[in-house]
């Protein structure tokens, strides 16, 4: 990948994970009651949805706000 691609990818991806509950989940566990316990939506790795990663490492826009980086 470019420069330039891998920043798409990276923004996209940072976007695609912040819809979803484990990143206020973490946030919660680690900053706000600081209790370390994060109640994850999957128990392991092994159990994470192939769905779920796919959305994951989906385009969060039709085009990409950083599509004209060269």
């Amino acid at each position: 990948m470019s420069l330039a691609e891998v920043f798409q990818s990276e923004m996209s991806l940072s976007v695609q994970c912040c819809r979803h509950r484990e990143f206020p989940e973490g946030v919660r566990a680690l900053l706000v009651d600081k209790d370390g316990q994060p109640n994850w939506t999957y128990p392991d790795v092994a159990s994470v949805e192939e769905s779920f990663i796919n959305e994951l490492l989906s385009s969060a826009w039709s085009q990409n706000p950083l599509a004209d980086l060269r």
